[in-house]
C-alpha cells in the first residue's frame, strides 16, 4: 500500500491522464468504478517480513466472483487505511491485482473518506509498465507494510501501463505526478520488491532498528 506520508509526492500532475483499448480509444471515465456502497469489512494487512511481500504474485487469466468480491474489499481497506495505493498480496493474496486513488488530489481525497466521502478508486490486473519518461524525482514514501518507515524513492515521473480493468477490458493508461508514482510503488508489490529494496546500504543501515522492531512484533 502506498501510504499517506508526511510530505506532498510526485511532480507536477497527477491524476490518470488517459487510458485507451488495445484496438481503440476508451476514455478511463467509462470505466467501471467498483467502490462500495456501504461500509464493508476490512482485510488485514500483511506487514514486513511476511513472506508473500517478497515474491511474484501470480497473474489473474480471468475475473471471478472472487475478484469482484475482493476489490471493493480493497478499496474499503485502503480508505480505512489512509492508503492511496493497494496491492493483493497487501491482504495476503498472490494476484496481480491493485487498487489506486485516480482522483485529482488522492491525498486529500483519502482524508476526506472519513466523512464519506468517495474518491476515485479503481481496480487494475496483470498491470506491466511499458513505457517510464526519462525524467524522474526522488520523494519520500510510505508503506502500511512498513508501519512507521517513510523513505525516499527514486521513480519515473510519468509512465505508460498495459493492464485490464474490473470489468475484463484491456487498456492502456498513461499517467503523470503523484498517480504514476502510486502505480510504480503498487507494481513494485507485484514483483515481491518493498520500498526499502530501493535503498542504498547505508540507508537501509539507518533503519534496521525499525526494521528489526517490525520482525519482533509478527514472532
Amino acid at each position: 500500500m502506498y501510504e499517506v506520508g508526511p510530505r506532498t509526492f510526485g511532480g507536477k500532475h497527477g491524476g490518470v491522464v488517459s487510458a485507451e483499448a488495445q484496438r481503440s480509444p476508451k476514455p478511463l471515465g467509462q470505466v467501471r468504478i467498483l467502490a462500495p456502497l456501504q461500509k464493508m469489512a476490512t482485510l488485514k494487512i500483511v506487514t514486513y517480513p511476511k513472506k508473500i511481500l517478497k515474491v511474484r504474485a501470480q497473474e489473474v487469466p480471468e475475473i471471478t466472483q472472487e475478484i469482484e468480491r475482493l476489490i471493493p474489499q480493497m478499496i474499503e481497506t485502503m480508505y480505512g487505511s489512509q492508503g492511496i495505493g493497494l496491492a493483493a498480496p497487501q491482504v495476503g493474496i498472490s494476484k496481480r491485482l491493485i487498487i489506486v486513488e485516480t482522483s485529482d488530489d488522492p491525498r486529500a481525497t483519502v482524508r476526506e473518506t472519513s466523512r464519506h466521502v468517495r474518491g476515485r478508486p479503481l481496480a487494475f490486473l496483470n498491470p506491466v509498465i511499458v513505457k517510464k519518461s526519462k525524467e524522474t524525482a526522488i520523494d519520500e514514501e510510505g508503506c502500511l507494510s512498513l508501519p512507521g518507515i517513510f523513505v525516499p524513492v527514486k521513480r519515473a515521473e510519468s509512465v505508460e501501463i498495459v493492464c485490464q480493468t474490473a470489468d475484463g477490458s484491456k487498456v492502456r493508461v498513461e499517467t503523470g505526478g503523484l498517480t504514476a508514482r502510486i502505480f510504480q510503488h503498487e507494481i513494485d508489490h507485484l514483483e515481491g520488491k518493498l520500498i526499502i529494496n530501493h535503498l542504498d546500504p547505508l540507508r537501509k543501515f539507518k533503519i534496521r532498528r525499525q526494521l528489526k522492531e517490525l520482525v519482533q512484533k509478527i514472532k
